[in-house]
């Protein structure tokens, strides 16, 4: 195995490249920040929207190709848009004109969109609708549509998307692990919406799980069990910000503390929980920690 990643200076890639490095034959990181090195790694520095990358593709003779670098950032940005969206369609467009078997391709069980009318359990088959502001979530939406498009033009590469949910724990960076960091998490008074929380770990496990099976299409990743939101802020001993959910959206005073916050504000308000048939049937991986188990683990983090 000959594996592209991106995203190996960030906690998640951190974790895969650890695990591959007794895997693969060679590795090579790819990304316009600092990447792994060391037995079997060297780092390319290169935009991922760089079309020179399907001639590194070629030239490695790569044969995988683990996309793991989305930047998670609720504000627009031109610059964001271009290594997210056009650094991914970059990057499977190098893998089909280089002839690569496998991609693994990172997304968010939150592309799903947190609303009223949302089932315990949203399974792959459900149509993708955003209905909040998070650009982060508008692109990743566009490249999941892009990735749709891909798995039917090119049905000879196993493209598999994987949707987190939430994934937390000590060294992680993820949209929800920085609003449990906030000084006080804002929290929309009267509603307390369920979440699912994905050890780091699991997350990590689940990516290399994916390399071993052949899968095509979005599969979600989730832990059992769920937990509230107001349970899970308690237990972490955070300090609340209560916000009443008339004026999270038009008060000058709290609006611009509502846009910086690391996810959108809907995920405060209704349910948004991945459903992981798919996960232990089709990609044959359950998480090791079941969410009561991570946020006992998380509790040492604070």
């Amino acid at each position: 195995m000959r594996v592209l990643l991106t995203g190996a200076d960030e906690f998640l890639g951190k974790l895969v490249l650890a695990r591959l490095r007794p895997r693969a034959d060679a590795i090579v990181t790819v990304g316009p920040g600092a990447g792994g090195r060391g037995l079997k790694v060297r780092h390319v520095r290169m935009a991922l929207s760089d079309p020179k990358i399907a001639a590194l593709v070629r030239d490695e003779s790569i044969d995988t190709i683990v996309h793991l670098d989305i930047r998670a950032e609720a504000a627009r940005s031109e610059a964001n848009f271009e290594h997210t969206v056009m650094g991914s369609m970059t990057l499977l467009a190098a893998a089909a004109e280089a002839g690569a078997r496998k991609v693994v391709l990172r997304s968010t069980g939150a592309v799903y969109g947190a609303r009223y009318s949302n089932p315990a359990y949203l399974d792959e088959s459900r149509r993708i609708r955003l209905g909040g502001r998070s650009q982060y979530l508008r692109d990743l939406a566009d490249v999941e549509k892009h990735a749709q498009e891909f798995v039917r033009a090119f049905p000879e590469v196993f493209l598999t998307v994987l949707r987190f949910a939430p994934v937390v724990g000590p060294t992680s960076t993820s949209p929800f692990m920085r609003y449990l960091r906030l000084d006080a998490p804002p929290v929309l008074a009267g509603f307390d919406p369920l979440f699912q929380l994905l050890h780091e770990e699991d997350a990590a496990d689940a990516v290399v799980r994916a390399l071993e099976a052949d899968v095509r299409g979005a599969v979600n990743v989730a832990p059992e069990g769920v937990t509230p939101l107001l349970r899970i802020l308690r237990f972490l001993g955070r300090r609340q910000l209560p916000v009443p959910p008339m004026l999270a959206g038009v008060s000058e005073r709290l609006l611009p503390h509502m846009r910086s916050l690391p996810i959108d504000a809907s995920f405060l308000r209704f349910p948004c929980c991945p459903d992981n048939g798919r996960m232990k049937t089709e990609l044959g991986f359950l998480p090791r920690h079941a969410t009561s188990d991570t946020l006992k683990e998380l509790r040492r983090a604070f």
